[in-house]
């Protein structure tokens, strides 16, 4: 997405209101522009001024208020009609029952329930609910729920846990970085002129056990792995992951399937289908040749006979071709010399990849940053970037496997 995408935030009232806030800073640094409609009950959990100062934009609080559409004040527009005939997405977020009633039954007396039933019909609408576990599971509000579902109207949680009154069950709003999250992939949805893909990744290191409490590992952290689940999932395609034990875990909104070893790698991916196979994994190259029982005592003489592990990517690559050739393989090479490409790309090319990104083992290995080069393995052209984040640097990944 290039432009700049503006979003309707409501706030009806709940006492999750508070994390509101998180949610519009969550979505500017997304690069979005936020509009913020309130009722009435939201008002008393959480102040106007809070929204004004975080989004740079009058909010909207009744239907004869001034500020209209976005980034302007002009009182002449009519606020609804103007705002959310350019909005690319409305997310309610809290959604209390009676205001979810509210869109379901096309009541439209406050703010947020006129801004819903304003809106264009493929301009997405996205409702985070909050309220008591009994008001959730209440007959009335589930029939409200199928009404807009029908509507494909999408709803985030509610997610199970305690509330402020102190019962529990489902009735908690999501936490900001799901909602934000969900929110990105729907607009990306909205406008995706294709199929979603099928997109694989490998994450993280695996564990090879010497005995029952020592293994073979690496530094790896799965923060790269993480970071393209994260890209994927909001560009709009569908994305699974097999980790091994990562410091960094996927979102838990992102299909996820944990495993220690190269083997229940291989096993695990060897169950999906995929269009995209993407492999960060610092898979460990060696095993133990078998697995020692209990804990070996330090004082002891330990003579390890290693062996190798499976090529998880190598395999799955021939494998899948068999019966579906065009899927595309992007492999990951951490190199001891950055500069010397040619080890990273022969060791791709026996792999069956399409594309090798390549970094370096010293510096990226468990760090936050990354400095890598994208060689597509058809073309021979090399893409290189500086030193970023790594979230940055899988969001360049993934665009570039995208015009491949």
């Amino acid at each position: 997405m290039n432009k700049n995408i503006k979003i309707i935030l409501g706030v009806s009232g709940s006492i999750a209101a508070y994390k509101a806030p998180e949610i519009v800073r969550r979505l500017r640094e997304k690069g979005c522009s936020v509009k913020t409609a309130m009722t009435s009950a939201a008002t008393r959990f959480i102040a106007p001024l809070t929204f004004q100062a975080l989004t740079e934009q009058n909010v909207y609080l009744d239907s004869v208020s001034i500020p209209t559409s976005f980034g302007e004040k002009d009182s002449n527009k009519i606020t609804h009609t103007d705002m959310t005939g350019e909005a690319d997405a409305m997310l309610i977020a809290p959604a209390t029952a009676d205001i979810i009633a509210k869109i379901a039954h096309g009541f439209a007396d406050d703010p947020v329930s006129v801004s819903a039933l304003c809106l264009k019909k493929s301009t997405p609408l996205i409702i985070a609910p909050a309220m008591n576990p009994r008001m959730w599971e209440a007959e009335a509000t589930q029939k409200n729920i199928e009404v807009l579902r029908s509507r494909k109207v999408i709803f985030i949680g509610p997610e199970e846990g305690e509330m402020a009154c102190g019962d529990f069950g489902f009735g908690r709003m999501s936490e900001p970085e799901k909602i934000v999250s969900v929110t990105m992939r729907a607009l990306s949805q909205s406008i995706l002129k294709q199929k979603p893909l099928k997109v694989l990744i490998l994450s993280g290191p695996t564990r090879e056990s010497i005995d029952d409490v020592r293994f073979i590992s690496n530094g790896s952290s799965g923060r790269m792995g993480a970071a393209l689940a994260e890209t994927i999932f909001e560009s709009g395609h569908d994305v699974s992951v097999i980790t091994g034990p990562a410091m960094i875990q996927p979102p838990q909104w992102v299909e996820t399937i944990h495993i220690e070893s190269a083997q229940e790698m291989l096993d695990a991916a060897r169950t999906r289908d995929f269009d995209i196979l993407i492999s960060p994994a610092a898979i460990s190259d060696f095993k133990p040749s078998k697995k020692m029982s209990g804990k070996k005592s330090k004082t002891e003489i330990l003579t390890l006979e290693l062996i190798s592990t499976p090529d998880v990517f190598a395999t799955l690559i021939a494998e899948k071709r068999k019966n579906n050739p065009p899927i595309k393989g992007i492999s990951f090479s951490a190199e001891e010399s950055f500069d010397d490409l040619e080890r990273a790309i022969t060791k791709a090319k026996a792999k069956g990849a399409d594309g090798v990104v390549v970094n370096s083992a010293k510096e990226s290995m468990g760090s936050e940053t990354a400095k890598i080069k994208f060689i597509n393995l058809d073309s021979n052209n090399v893409i290189e970037f500086e030193s970023l984040p790594k979230k940055i640097a899988a969001k360049n990944i993934w665009n570039i496997i995208l015009k491949m």
